[in-house]
């Protein structure tokens, strides 16, 4: 049985809350996304689909943003992997204003507080970037978010070892954040 590892006390507390009921927004997704009609899953495709511009999709990096977007609380969701060939994902939150147009920056000073995911290595969304030593590539992880105490803790969902926390000021509203590339890589969201 793994070592469980120590959790700030707030994330504790968010761990013991009932998974949300988060969905993909349609509104938000790159046109090289595919999302199912139940808004629960999302694979990348490579081809770039006929879709109407708005200012809320973006369109430089293969990501969507889930909803709702939450302004306080505690919050935690499950997310399911599937890495395609060479291909990987980012799970995490993301500000409101975070950049959707262009090359974006993926790291907390850009308003993106994750954890990046490919079947060689994992990283969390620091400035710059921290590489993360696991024992083993997540095939789930569990993000919770606790508004109030700025803190955004990713787990592994099968082992429930802590991969990253994040400490943040949030100001305004934050959403599910999640990204995907290459053929064959998908993310699913449980609950």
């Amino acid at each position: 049985m793994p070592e469980q590892l120590w959790l700030p006390p707030a994330v504790e507390v968010c761990v013991l809350f009932p998974l949300g009921v988060i969905t993909l927004d349609p509104q938000t997704a790159s046109r090289s996304l595919a999302l199912s009609e139940d808004r629960k899953s999302v694979r990348y495709t490579g081809q770039k689909k006929n879709l109407r511009d708005s200012p809320l999709r973006f369109d430089g990096l293969p990501a969507v943003l889930g909803f709702p977007g939450f302004s306080s609380g505690c919050h935690r969701w499950l997310v399911d992997l599937q890495l395609g060939d060479g291909g990987g994902c980012t799970v995490g939150v993301a500000a409101e204003g975070v950049s959707r147009k262009g090359e974006m920056g993926l790291s907390a000073e850009d308003g993106v507080w994750a954890v990046i995911i490919s079947h060689q290595q994992c990283w969390a969304s620091t400035s710059p970037g921290t590489d993360l030593r696991l024992s083993e590539i997540p095939r789930g992880v569990g993000v919770a978010l606790d508004y109030e105490a700025g803190l955004v803790t990713l787990l592994n969902a099968q082992t429930r070892e802590s991969i990253f926390t994040f400490t943040a000021s949030f100001s305004g509203k934050v959403f599910p954040f999640f990204a995907v590339w290459k053929k064959g890589s998908c993310l699913t969201l449980k609950g």
